[in-house]
């Protein structure tokens, strides 16, 4: 006969034979289990009323809840975006929406001194309300002069691009200028 020690709601240890009440140590019961359960300890668990084998683990990456007493997947947190300064940069600098920003430049002090914020926070600052103030700033230089403002496509691929490198895109209020 096999018997199996519980503590605290946990199979605990086993011993070969029965033990009186009274030799049991403090918070401890001693159960009979069932015949031909030859488990070891690590594969069984108390449900509360009997010792019960645990069902076969479903992979390596599962692990047992002791407390609902089933195999579970851990929980892999969801990885926070990054901003990715670099990469933002450098799509920016290959886009279409860039070569645009960079003629208005050329255009006023105005359009100038916004294109000069952004390129500073772009390669060293890298302060996102910058980045918000001087492509707003930008746009609103842009829409003064001949090139005018972003067109839709190139709004689009700005969103695209940030996104793509760990911005949100709602924060830069990309939408077409009427």
């Amino acid at each position: 006969m096999r018997y199996i020690w519980i503590y605290d709601g946990q199979v605990a240890g086993e011993c070969a034979e029965n033990v009186a009440l009274e030799s049991y140590p403090s918070g401890f019961t001693l159960v009979e289990a069932p015949d031909g359960m030859d488990a070891i300890l690590t594969d069984l668990y108390w449900d509360g009323t009997n010792v019960i084998e645990k069902p076969s683990q479903p992979s390596p990456e599962h692990y047992w809840n002791a407390q609902s007493n089933e195999w579970e997947l851990p929980i892999i947190p969801t990885p926070l975006a990054i901003a990715n300064w670099r990469g933002l940069t450098s799509q920016l600098r290959g886009s279409a929406a860039w070569g645009h920003a960079y003629l208005s430049s050329e255009k006023t002090l105005k359009a100038n001194s916004a294109f000069t914020l952004l390129l500073a926070t772009l390669t060293s600052t890298h302060a996102i309300e910058d980045l918000v103030w001087a492509l707003a700033r930008l746009r609103e230089a842009m829409q003064a002069i001949a090139t005018g403002d972003f067109t839709t496509e190139e709004l689009e691929s700005i969103g695209q691009i940030l996104d793509a490198n760990g911005f949100d895109p709602e924060d830069f209020q990309l939408q077409p200028s009427n």
